[in-house]
């Protein structure tokens, strides 16, 4: 089934297939920055791996960098969980009741 002209039009205009890329993208890397950053080393350090956490702190000296602007990185992380949270609860919906997403019931068609 093709898509009627108008949405196609709709597509090429506004939120069209490039900023939905992009802001999908922004989505999994801060969900990726979120794993690496917090959940794998607190996970290590709860079964008993402090050891490995403290290797990769020597082996990556950019971490412990990372660690002297903690407000920067605290601010960056909270914009980029906040973005994700506007695409979540406000793009996203505007997308799919405009047909110009998946459904999440039969994500394939």
């Amino acid at each position: 089934m093709s898509p009627s002209n108008s949405e196609a039009s709709s597509n090429d205009q506004g939120t069209g297939k490039g900023n939905r890329a992009m802001l999908d993208y922004l989505s999994l890397f801060t969900s990726l920055g979120t794993l690496l950053c917090c959940a794998l080393p607190s996970l290590l350090v709860l079964v008993g791996l402090g050891a490995t956490v403290a290797s990769v702190l020597s082996a990556v000296p950019a971490l412990v960098t990372l660690s002297y602007h903690k407000n920067w990185v605290f601010t960056i992380a909270g914009l980029l969980i906040g973005g994700n949270f506007v695409y979540t609860y406000a793009i996203a919906p505007r997308l799919r009741a405009r047909g110009a997403a998946c459904s999440t019931e039969t994500p394939t068609s």
